[in-house]
């Protein structure tokens, strides 16, 4: 059902499946929907359907470059924001460059939050400066939205003292009318590892568990390379990994999960949990885990993290417990089919409502409408 509410979304990047999925969800919710973007290089796994305005590209790491690209983009954000009745804001970032280019103006910000980065979580002087000023802008935004109750509770309650509202939505999946088709013909073990493929150790990992079962195992890639970014190359060197190149999500997903037996589902690497960095990083389930959930295509999973102790509560496949790279491989040699029949077995007893979302567009509209008086 259509209404008048305007929404600006302010993305850091085009192309990342769960600001488009958000996007979708808003316009399903009725809302009138129009994009601003910085452009980067990246993986456009998913699109959004509207009206879509650059704010100009950036480059990674270039930081001193960034800052004057920013402040280049506030005019045309500015003029943006005036056009539309609420702001919301995929990023801290975006968020705060939001409030400060809608001085005036007064136009709710949503704040969504998919992360909690270590500089926000970091000891010392400089991340105590951090969190003062996090803490300052954050509460003149009108609501949080957090893909997990931790981000709320461990930063924004007790790192921030914080108190505006805040509404939980996960990276589940939107429908339930896709059925993978398993053509897995070979009597090789296939391990899918899709989406943007930025781990070295998981890298490491998987091409050495090929090079030392060319008969037995199947490496299938997917997605945009980062690091490193020799991935293309080295896969094509070896003949039992298959890099297919990037995807488009949800799309292509039934078709990827379709030609394979396991996903790597390993995130952080397990070095972050053996150093106990960064628990931000083991807070959030990955998308890996949500669509395994609903192709019923089992995990490896690292123990501990927010998808591990899902994979562990339902005993839906294998769990890594170090960061040895043999001892990895040698617990990844040792899954039968039996082991993976088991796990999928066990993935059909899931509730929906784990991996698909169910009330919670309900509540998101609630939410923005009372933001908005109307």
């Amino acid at each position: 059902m259509k209404n008048n509410l305007k929404v600006l979304s302010v993305l850091p990047v085009l192309g990342q499946p769960r600001y488009s999925k958000r996007i979708s969800m808003l316009q399903d919710l009725g809302f009138n929907i129009e994009v601003v973007t910085f452009e980067r290089d990246y993986h456009k796994g998913r699109l959004p359907n509207c009206n879509i305005k650059s704010l100009g590209k950036l480059s990674h790491g270039k930081y001193l470059q960034r800052i004057f690209k920013l402040i280049k983009a506030l005019p045309i954000l500015r003029n943006a924001i005036k056009k539309n009745d609420i702001v919301y804001a995929s990023g801290p970032d975006m968020a705060y460059l939001s409030l400060f280019a809608g001085i005036g103006l007064s136009k709710p910000v949503i704040l969504e939050i998919g992360d909690i980065r270590e500089i926000q979580v970091v000891k010392g002087l400089f991340g105590d400066l951090v969190r003062i000023v996090d803490k300052y802008l954050v509460q003149k935004c009108s609501l949080i939205v957090s893909t997990t109750p931790a981000f709320i509770e461990e930063y924004y309650k007790k790192c921030l003292n914080v108190k505006i509202p805040f509404l939980i939505l996960e990276n589940k999946l939107e429908k339930t009318n896709e059925e993978k088709v398993f053509k897995n013909t070979t009597n090789k073990m296939r391990i899918g590892y899709f989406g943007l493929l930025r781990s070295l150790w998981s890298w490491e990992v998987l091409k050495n568990l090929a090079i030392l079962n060319p008969n037995n195992v199947e490496i299938i890639l997917a997605g945009y390379p980062i690091n490193p970014k020799s991935i293309i190359e080295d896969s094509n060197a070896i003949n039992n990994i298959m890099y297919l190149g990037e995807y488009k999500s949800p799309n292509d997903l039934s078709k990827l999960y379709g030609e394979v037996d396991l996903i790597w589902a390993v995130y952080p690497d397990p070095e972050v949990v053996e150093k106990k960095q960064r628990w931000s990083q083991l807070a959030s389930r990955s998308n890996r885990f949500y669509e395994s959930c609903y192709f019923k295509t089992p995990l490896i999973s690292l123990i501990n993290s927010a998808d591990g102790i899902e994979v562990n509560k339902y005993n839906i496949g294998l769990l890594i417990n170090n960061q040895n790279i043999n001892d990895v491989i040698n617990k990844i040699e040792q899954i039968n089919y039996k082991d993976i029949n088991y796990w999928k077995t066990n993935m059909e007893n899931i509730p929906k409502e784990v991996f698909v979302y169910t009330t919670e567009m309900k509540y998101l509209k609630k939410a923005i409408l009372l933001i908005t008086g109307k």
